[in-house]
């Protein structure tokens, strides 16, 4: 190779050379030019999540935490490693379903994004390390939207409910509390109209039986020799016989002997005196065998089908009503059917009281009252309540007793 080749190659190398570093150094550039738009774009990323107040963590599909915001180190104890500026870890934060329950490793939310499985809603305890405040999250799970088939990961948006959670707990409490306010006093309103017919049966029943015995002695002693005597002493009798039969109703009234029977004899004996009115037909379906209440139930039960009933006298003008208590599922199932005027169960009298002592008769038995009606299709009254006790074996019945004209 002469002088002048070796020349010529070797500025064809070195031209070579430096297109090669130009190309080098604008890809090094591009490159960091790039990486600052993602750094930048992370940071913006990074801005708008840290300024939302749910946690949000983004995981891999080997399940580490890839990014998450203050929030989630808020919430979940998220922290970010000291090895790694893109890795984070939970330390002190374990989910569990309630107080008693705790998650396993394939619940966990962390380790469904990891799988890319979605989740909605779900309420979990978020237990942190001693000293720290348990927390209740309700947490979404999301599969990321770039993953391929073959490289999962997700995100987990957490948002803290525990103070709902306290209310929800608190304003369960304050009604179990009122419904056991108003058991108790429904319950002593029983034990009063208990009292009050025993003495008026007692008491003011016995005077009555007296003073017409009197009158009998009376008028067999002076009846004979006078008959204005006698008249007047028979009318007297039947001023007193009349007195006694408003009293024998008012004891019924108030609180009949038959509620210490049973629930049965207690429907059996309402529905008779309905149908002796002679105002509408009533029938009672009732499942004896199978229906097991205790007294304050036998007496929520009873006030509620004699409320019903007098709704239905007075102001349904039906032809018929019929009366079912039967065992439903891990309860009861109380019914009243009439084919009546009906009428609009939205609509609310503010003088009447019937309806919102049902309602709350109903509440004290633990259950729910449903009212179906309209005008000219009658009204069907249904009461679903729990047993009194839920351990107590379901007996299998045994046919339908009917009751009633």
């Amino acid at each position: 190779m002469t002088p002048s080749q070796s020349i010529a190659w070797a500025a064809w190398a070195l031209a070579a050379a430096l297109a090669a570093l130009a190309v080098v150094v604008a890809m090094a550039w591009q490159l960091r030019v790039a990486h600052g738009r993602l750094r930048r774009k992370r940071a913006i990323l990074l801005s708008v999540l840290d300024s939302m107040e749910e946690g949000v963590v983004v995981t891999d599909g080997e399940g580490q935490i890839v990014m998450a915001n203050r929030a989630a180190e808020r919430l979940g104890g998220a922290v970010r490693a000291q090895d790694e500026m893109d890795r984070w870890y939970l330390p002190s934060c374990h989910f569990w379903r309630d107080a008693c329950r705790p998650l396993s490793a394939r619940e966990c939310p962390l380790g469904q994004a990891a799988r890319g499985e979605a989740c909605d809603g779900a309420e979990l305890l978020a237990r942190g390390a001693p000293g720290v405040p348990d927390r209740w999250l309700n947490v979404r799970v999301r599969p990321l939207a770039t993953a391929s088939p073959g490289r999962l990961g997700g995100v987990v948006v957490f948002a803290d409910v525990t103070a709902r959670k306290r209310a929800d707990e608190e304003s369960r409490a304050l009604q179990q509390l009122r419904r056991e306010t108003e058991f108790r006093r429904e319950a002593a309103r029983e034990e009063e109209r208990k009292h009050i017919a025993r003495e008026l049966h007692d008491e003011l029943g016995q005077h009555l039986s007296a003073l017409r015995m009197e009158l009998s002695l009376m008028r067999m002693r002076w009846g004979p020799m006078d008959a204005e005597i006698a008249d007047k002493a028979r009318a007297m009798q039947g001023s007193v016989d009349q007195v006694i039969r408003v009293v024998r109703n008012l004891v019924a009234s108030l609180r009949p002997a038959v509620l210490d029977m049973g629930i049965g004899s207690a429907l059996e004996w309402l529905v008779a005196e309905v149908a002796a009115s002679g105002q509408v037909r009533c029938q009672l379906e009732l499942q004896e065998e199978s229906v097991v209440l205790d007294a304050n139930q036998t007496n929520l039960v009873f006030r509620l089908v004699q409320e019903s009933l007098t709704n239905v006298v007075r102001h349904a003008r039906a032809r018929e009503v019929r009366v079912s208590l039967a065992r439903h599922g891990e309860g009861y199932l109380l019914m009243v059917r009439d084919d009546g005027v009906g009428f609009d169960p939205t609509w609310r009298s503010p003088t009447s009281f019937g309806l919102l002592g049902m309602h709350e008769r109903a509440e004290m038995l633990g259950g729910v009252l449903e009212i179906r009606s309209s005008p000219g299709e009658g009204t069907r009254i249904a009461v679903s309540f729990p047993a009194a006790h839920a351990a107590q074996p379901a007996l299998a019945p045994s046919g339908w007793r009917a009751a009633g004209a």
